[in-house]
């Protein structure tokens, strides 16, 4: 399972190195950010990759695009654990990673549950679909209407869950 950057990482990990596993679960994967950065920020972030990977700025995430729920938004913004910044080497990796698993798509070796919110505000639903549409089998999209970016903690998470567990007593 992997959810945003960690979706990301998950689908590298299945593209590059065709593990043996029985199926996997993405959830709003970061595989294009649902705003494209300007050009100039992208080749700005790619050289201070080079000399300065750990430059670190304020990454501008608006909480508020987490989810619809206010509880679970302000448990994200009081988490003493979390933070408002990404380093230059996190975001030109996490960037080409998701390029590349992209280009790479048609070559998921497993089944994979790939469920999106329709309200992202954060990471592309519209790559997601573009990621399933590459896919001929052993896909199933689910794009959920009005949900933000963690669907897992929407007011509609019940359904989220059961969802997901329907389609694991189905494929595993």
């Amino acid at each position: 399972y992997g959810y945003s950057l960690g979706g990301n990482l998950v689908l590298n990990y299945v593209l590059r190195r065709q593990p043996k596993l029985k199926g996997i679960i993405v959830t709003g994967p970061w595989l294009r950010l649902a705003f494209e950065p300007p050009r100039f920020r992208i080749i700005l972030a790619q050289i201070t990759n080079y000399i300065w990977p750990s430059f670190s700025q304020k990454s501008g995430l608006d909480t508020k695009a987490i989810s619809r729920d206010p509880e679970v938004v302000r448990a994200y913004e009081n988490d003493p654990l979390g933070h408002d910044h990404i380093s230059a080497r996190m975001f030109i990796g996490g960037y080409q990673a998701g390029q590349w698993a992209l280009e790479h798509a048609s070559e998921l070796p497993i089944p994979l549950l790939l469920m999106h919110g329709g309200d992202d505000k954060l990471s592309s639903v519209e790559a997601s679909r573009e990621f399933a549409d590459k896919i001929t089998k052993n896909c199933t999209l689910k794009i959920w209407d009005g949900l933000y970016h963690e669907i897992h903690n929407e007011p509609e998470k019940e359904e989220v869950f059961k969802f997901l567990i329907d389609w694991l007593d189905k494929k595993v």
